[in-house]
Formats: structure tokens, sequence, C-alpha cells
């Protein structure tokens, strides 16, 4: 079969199993279809995508692969954005000094003009990590910033922000702060 129809059948393959909800075989057709795509730009969102997939599994060593394949095509601005702040979400750092790049990282994106439409979005991020290294106060001030900060915020990033206060409020003993989310 030539490359190109060989490319195309595992893309139209992948986008039917998705929509019919079978995510593994969705998932092995955007693998097989990743080296038949030559332009860059392109396979880094086949990349993105598969590092979705793996996140979604719960299988974060693959999808952290995945998106940093997409960092080493030099991808669009949004799409590179996207990957880094999955990829601290999918990363479990063990050693303090890890931990104190990824903050340092965050703390640099919200500083950069260009990720303004994008603080909730790097806030709500940095709570989700500070909840993986279990500082729930330091959480839940971030949570609140996502959802007061300068320029708006997202509707559905609003409720994701909601939704996560909710839960850390859930699964405290005081259960009547949760009646706000």
């Amino acid at each position: 079969m030539v490359p190109k129809v060989r490319r195309e059948f595992f893309l139209t393959s992948a986008y039917y199993y998705r929509t019919i909800g079978n995510r593994d075989k969705s998932l092995s057709q955007l693998k097989k279809a990743i080296p038949l795509v030559r332009d860059s730009d392109y396979r880094s969102r086949l990349h993105y995508i598969v590092g979705q997939l793996h996140q979604k599994k719960n299988q974060p060593d693959s999808a952290y692969h995945h998106y940093s394949m997409v960092l080493k095509k030099n991808p669009p601005y949004d799409l590179s954005f996207f990957a880094k702040l999955n990829m601290s979400q999918v990363s479990n750092p063990t050693e303090e000094h890890e931990i104190k790049k990824i903050r340092k990282y965050f703390s640099k994106m919200l500083v950069d003009l260009k990720n303004e439409e994008f603080r909730d979005r790097i806030y709500y991020d940095m709570a989700q990590f500070e909840l993986k290294q279990d500082n729930r106060d330091s959480s839940i001030t971030l949570l609140n910033k996502s959802l007061t900060v300068e320029g708006g915020v997202t509707p559905h990033m609003k409720a994701y922000s909601y939704l996560s206060l909710g839960k850390i409020h859930y699964n405290h003993p005081t259960m009547e702060k949760l009646k706000k989310y």
C-alpha cells in the first residue's frame, strides 16, 4: 500500500475508533500513523493526541514521552505551551530540586506576556501540581487565583477549578465549605 494511503487509513481508523469510544484501538492506529506523517507540525499534533490518550489511561511515562516528542519538532507556540503544561501534570518529581524546577517553570510562565490569556490554566495546573505534592492549602490558594485572574477566566477552566475545589473540600473534615463549590 502507498504510504500516503496507509497514513490516511490509520488516521481514519483512529477517528472511527475514537467516535465509537474505543481509546485503545484509536491509540494504536495513531501510533501507526505517526511515522508516516512528513509534516513536523502535524506529527507534533499527533504526538500530543497520543500523549493525551496515554494520560487518560493513567500511563504517565508514555504520556511524558509523547509530550516531549512534541517539543522536539519545534511546534507552534500554543501546542508547545500545552505540551509543557501536560508534562508537568504527568511528571512525578521525587527530588526537591526537580520540584523547585517545575515551580520555577510555572512562575516564568505566569510572567511571560505571551501566556496572559492562559493564566487561569497555569494557576489551575500549578494547583494540581501542588495537590500531587500534598500541599492542600497552597493548592486551594492557587485554584482561587485561577478563578479571579486578571483578564478573565474561561468558562471551562472555571468549571474545572470549582470541581477541584469541591473535591478538595469534600475530602476534608469540614464539608461546610463544599456548598459553595
